[in-house]
Formats: structure tokens, C-alpha cells, sequence
């Protein structure tokens, strides 16, 4: 299948790398770079148009996830339980700093989120990329898949979209299950790191080969 478009999806920034790595994006888009929250809370977020997600109210700051040297501080929004972790500024700890922030990373967020709508009104089909991560919600059941996919269908009735869902699982055997036509689940053992031979960027590549994705 040749897409217009590959849309990362949750549910870390890792769907964003490896697509980068491989060529397969074309530009940033509102869950590019954000982790957590479960693929229902984006979709709904895409069904209500992201209607009061992004209120400064709703952002705290959290510790840090990993103990690392790291420019950016860590913030969750109690919302939709979605953490922002390269956003900010790790020195600026003065409440009008923040404030600074917050507001050009809202400007920047309604021109991803506009791009989405416009690419998602414009073309003929896209891919909606997930990748489970170990700290993240999952995916269990079909069903979940199934619902989810329904409603983007139904609120983007122009553009076919198709779901590709990576499961981590501890079996380091690679298994494709197709849903339906639309919805597919990757089920195998991978890392984000390309010192390990399972790196999900290879894995990643593989499927998309054996399934001949394209981006257009």
C-alpha cells in the first residue's frame, strides 16, 4: 500500500525516530513527540477537534522519568495523562518563563494540529503508526482496535485509514495478525536501541517491506 501519509500515533517519541530514521515522515504532527496516554484519549482528542487539550491549567511538572542529563524538565497533563518531555526548558524554573514557553509551544501545537486536519481532509489514505512501549497503556483486545478505528473512520469519512499496531510481547518470533483489512497488529520482542538485534527501527523495516508500505 502507498500512503499519503505515515501519522505517528503514540505512544513515545520512538514511532517519530524511527519513521525519521527511515525516511517515512514527512513533517510533525501533534503526538510526534509526546508520550503517554492510551490511543483512545487520541483519538477522541482528533474527534473533538482537540477542543481544551492544551490548557496551561492542566500541566504540572513531574520528576524525571530517567535519572539523565537532560536540557528539558518533565511535565504532565493531568487531562489527558500525557507527559512532555523536549519541551521544557530544563533552567527556566521562574513561573513567567514557563508562561513563555507554554504559550509559543501552544502556537507551535495548533500548527501541527491543523496540519493533521488539513493532510487527514486532503488525502486519499494514511497510516496511523503505533508502538507500544513498556511504561505505556496497551492494547489488549481487537475490539479496542476496532472501536477506535470507527470513530476516525466515521469523523474522516474521505480518507481510508489504516492502523498499524506494534505490540511488545515476549515472544522474539515476528507475528502479523490482520484484524480486518484496516487494522493490523505486529506482535514481537524489540528495543529502541540500535546496539540490540532487535532494534524496533529493523523490525519496523522488515514489516513494512513484507507488507509493501510506501509513503507516496
Amino acid at each position: 500500500m502507498i500512503y499519503d501519509t505515515i501519522i505517528p500515533f503514540g505512544t513515545s517519541c520512538i514511532v517519530a525516530d524511527v519513521l525519521t530514521e527511515l525516511r517515512l515522515r514527512k513533517c510533525s504532527y501533534p503526538f510526534d513527540w509526546i508520550g503517554g496516554g492510551d490511543m483512545k484519549t487520541r483519538a477522541q482528542l482528533l474527534i473533538n477537534n482537540f477542543n481544551d487539550w492544551f490548557n496551561q491549567d492542566d500541566f504540572i511538572e513531574i520528576p524525571f522519568i530517567n535519572d539523565t542529563q537532560r536540557i528539558y524538565k518533565d511535565y504532565l497533563n493531568v487531562k489527558t495523562n500525557m507527559t512532555f518531555r523536549h519541551h521544557f526548558t530544563k533552567n527556566k524554573s521562574d513561573k513567567d518563563e514557563f508562561l513563555k514557553e507554554y504559550i509559543k509551544l501552544k502556537e507551535k501545537y495548533e500548527r501541527r494540529q491543523k496540519r493533521l486536519f488539513n493532510h487527514l481532509m486532503t488525502s486519499e489514505n494514511v497510516l496511523l503508526l503505533t508502538i507500544e512501549t513498556p511504561t505505556r497503556p496497551k492494547i489488549r483486545y481487537s475490539s479496542e482496535l476496532e472501536y477506535i478505528h470507527s470513530i476516525l473512520s466515521s469523523k474522516f469519512c474521505n480518507v481510508q485509514i489504516d492502523l498499524l499496531y506494534f505490540r511488545l510481547s515476549d515472544n522474539h518470533n515476528l507475528k502479523i495478525d490482520a484484524i480486518n483489512e484496516h487494522i493490523t497488529v505486529v506482535s514481537t520482542n524489540y528495543s529502541n536501541s540500535q546496539k540490540e538485534s532487535n532494534d524496533i527501527k529493523h523490525i519496523l523495516f522488515d514489516v513494512f517491506k513484507q507488507k509493501e508500505i510506501m509513503l507516496k
